[in-house]
């Protein structure tokens, strides 16, 4: 055995001893695991909620038995190596939230990273019931649709919200009641204007319908036009191309102020109101699965072809991604799928082919909704059997964060998701929403906290 196992280690230096300096051999006494100086550090420092983050360590390695919390969830480690631990952040965390390296019950460390998750739900007074329509605004986004009382099936004027800024009005539509209110609110998507309620044929089978704008939060009337509008609404398609929800079909606007006549496009079958998914980029307008051209009306192609048709249930949950020109659409995967759950799948704007689809995602239900944040670059896509919105990224559909959303309906009729690249803000609003078997007297918006740009 060798002698300098069994002597201390000597460390030569200066050492201190009463009324003498001198150079002497020290022994050098280690510190305690925990008592040792470390720095830690964690990237990123802003995340989604349920994204991952890594913590590097300087001063001395971790420990297989080493444990991360924030607050009082534990947190999974994913990535564990010598001097870096990778974790998911809690799906409900929200603003600054300081992570501990824990070891035997200690911390050797702290950081803190910025999450961007659920923020509040909002319950705006006036009863939402059915279609949703996204309001066009120079700051800020909003929605209008027709307003009802309770659990009353007839509209009762209708109602604007300006989701920004929390700002929300109900309006009272003619106080006639012969005219019919119609089930959607029409929308100009450039200019604003309202097209909100139907008084009839003035004699010469040619329909009229009110208009109006809204301004500083106030109602600005102007008046009634002849449309081809019915009960179920209608609306410009782009320009002077209008589309009827009812029987679905198209038609061009004769010129001059205050044109009498339509000239029919195109037909297709159809019911109630569809929403409408507009991709300026190719234009194109997705009404339901059935996509027109903007700048013509005319039909252009089914959502997914006809191949994707007979194999993938599709979802009439679809957003847009104006900068690729493409919709994204969930559908209840292919019909050889052996594991239940849906895909995700980018479909080009111009033709409607498939371009790339995600893996099978887990799930009780194929029918989720979707929005699209362009700054962020990635889709939103709200859960309804998880409660949570899930972000992926969308070219590999990646999962970057989970969300969970406190105060979510038990059901809805119709869920749209806004993003506000004005507050940082997306809005979930829900349209018919009920919650504990009752319907929720009013309409729920959820808002979420989005990371800077």
């Amino acid at each position: 055995m060798s002698i300098r196992a069994n002597v201390p280690k000597l460390v030569f230096g200066i050492c201190l001893v009463p009324g003498i300096l001198a150079f002497l051999a020290c022994e050098d006494e280690p510190l305690a695991p925990e008592s040792r100086p470390s720095v830690l550090t964690v990237e990123p420092t802003h995340q989604w909620a349920g994204g991952e983050v890594r913590i590097t360590i300087v001063g001395f390695p971790f420990e297989d038995e080493d444990v991360v919390v924030a607050g009082e969830d534990t947190l999974e480690v994913f990535d564990r190596q010598l001097f870096l631990l990778g974790v998911r952040l809690p799906t409900d965390a929200n603003g600054p939230t300081p992570i501990s390296v824990l070891r035997n019950g200690k911390a050797i460390g702290r950081v803190t990273t910025e999450a961007y998750g659920f923020e509040k739900t909002r319950i705006y007074p006036d009863r939402l019931a059915h279609y949703i329509t996204e309001f066009p605004l120079e700051w800020g986004v909003a929605v209008v649709g027709p307003a009802y009382w309770e659990e009353s099936d007839i509209p009762e004027g209708i109602t604007w919200i300006h989701l920004s800024s929390g700002m929300h009005r109900r309006f009272a539509s003619t106080p006639d009641p012969s005219l019919e209110r119609m089930y959607r609110t029409g929308v100009d998507p450039v200019s604003g204007e309202l097209f909100f309620e139907f008084r009839g044929s003035d004699g010469s089978d040619r329909p009229n319908v009110h208009r109006a704008t809204i301004v500083g939060g106030q109602l600005v009337d102007l008046g009634w036009v002849t449309r081809i509008c019915n009960r179920w609404g209608c609306e410009p398609l782009a320009g002077d191309i209008w589309v009827a929800h009812e029987y679905l079909y198209t038609c061009r606007l004769a010129a001059g102020p205050e044109p009498k006549a339509c000239e029919f496009i195109e037909h297709l079958n159809g019911d109630d109101p569809q929403w409408i998914r507009r991709l300026w980029s190719a234009d194109v307008a997705l009404i339901q699965h059935a996509a027109f051209r903007m700048s013509t009306g005319e039909f252009a192609y089914w959502l997914g072809g006809q191949e994707d048709s007979r194999h993938v249930q599709w979802s009439s949950k679809v957003t847009t991604d104006e900068g690729r020109g493409l919709f994204y659409a969930s559908g209840g995967g292919m019909s050889r799928d052996s594991v239940s759950g849906y895909r995700i799948h980018a479909l080009n704007g111009s033709d409607g082919s498939r371009i790339r689809s995600s893996a099978v995602i887990e799930a009780d239900s194929y029918h989720p909704v979707l929005g699209f944040d362009p700054v962020r670059d990635v889709i939103l896509i709200h859960r309804p059997d998880t409660r949570t919105v899930e972000v992926r990224d969308p070219l590999q559909f990646r999962l970057h964060g989970e969300i969970k959303l406190p105060g979510h309906p038990d059901s809805w009729m119709e869920a749209l998701i806004l993003v506000d690249d004005d507050t940082d803000r997306a809005f979930i609003v829900y349209s018919g929403a009920w919650k504990d078997s009752a319907p929720v007297a009013g309409t729920p918006v959820i808002s979420i906290r989005l990371p800077p740009s």
